[in-house]
């Protein structure tokens, strides 16, 4: 169940596994589960992958069993209405590292997700295989905002957490989603206790009033997908139309409004060289933000740069 097993089924599936699940996962999960106490009628189950059995008459043995492409869950708030944090020691989840920088230590750890997907197509990244494995094409898919504020009312209110991540791939991209979230957290009061973070682009970072009302309602940390220092490098993986200029805009106007900011950056994309790489290097120097990842370059199945 995952990015890599919806791009690679087959191969996935070789390599030891008894069922590999195609898509999103949840009805396949529920559907094998069903089966394997009801009966073993697996072929009904979508987005399913599985090893079946030939029967003697056609020389007996193993073979890849494929089923019926699962459709991308519709209405998240009625079919994935939120985690069953009670079946969970919550005091054992701790924030860590540099989110503590702003946070309570005792304030515990959680994560919301707030929505689905990413309807953008940078080559190096898998994030869509699940939600396209049935051919559908990339899209974000939101639960609502009273949804989402509700259950971080219950992290606070039941458990006590305060330290949160919001781990949606693209979580500043629908200004008025977000804005209706933190709208709805200030309304319960709950702004000042929390200690969020959440990821967003270069170029979905330019509205300061929405920056200021984030972070009245509790975002403290913006992870921003900088990549690379070298422009060729970035358009070369459909990272952006954006200069070196646009993203010291964007990086210090979050930082102006009292937003932390985890820059990400890339080393070993297809256009680099040394050069490049030592211009991202030099890039990373000159914003030094509060936090950053150099990650090394991964062709992960389902991304394009895979297939490439």
């Amino acid at each position: 169940l995952g990015t890599h097993p919806s791009a690679m089924p087959g191969r996935t599936l070789r390599e030891g596994f008894d069922f590999v699940a195609q898509g999103e996962g949840p009805a396949t999960v529920v559907g094998v589960l069903e089966v394997l106490r009801d009966g073993p009628n697996f072929g009904d189950v979508s987005g399913l992958h599985y090893r079946g059995f030939l029967g003697s008459k056609l020389g007996g043995g193993m073979i890849d069993c494929v089923t019926q492409p699962a459709p991308n869950i519709a209405d998240l708030d009625a079919e994935l209405p939120g985690q069953a944090w009670e079946l969970l020691d919550m005091t054992r989840y701790l924030a860590h590292n540099w989110h503590l920088w702003t946070g309570d230590p005792v304030g515990g750890y959680a994560s919301v997700q707030t929505s689905l997907g990413c309807p953008f197509k940078c080559s190096f990244c898998c994030i869509n295989a699940p939600f396209t494995a049935g051919g559908a094409r990339p899209q974000l898919r939101k639960w609502s905002p009273d949804n989402v504020a509700l259950q971080i009312n219950e992290l606070v209110e039941k458990h006590g957490i305060t330290n949160i991540k919001i781990p949606d791939e693209m979580f500043v991209l629908d200004p008025q989603h977000v804005r209706d979230i933190c709208n709805r957290l200030l309304g319960l009061r709950l702004g000042d206790r929390l200690n969020m973070w959440a990821y967003a682009r270069v170029d979905t970072v330019k509205d300061d009033s929405l920056l200021e009302l984030m972070r009245r309602a509790g975002f403290r940390w913006l992870g921003v997908g900088v990549e690379s220092g070298s422009k060729h490098v970035r358009d070369g993986v459909e990272k952006g139309r954006f200069g070196n200029e646009q993203i010291a805009d964007a990086i210090g106007r979050v930082r102006n409004h009292g937003i932390c900011v985890g820059a990400n950056y890339i080393f070993g994309l297809p256009d680099d060289t040394r050069e490049s790489c030592a211009e991202t290097l030099a890039l990373a120097c000159e914003l030094n933000t509060e936090w950053a990842n150099f990650y090394c370059a991964m062709a992960y199945p389902g991304s394009a740069l895979h297939r490439q």
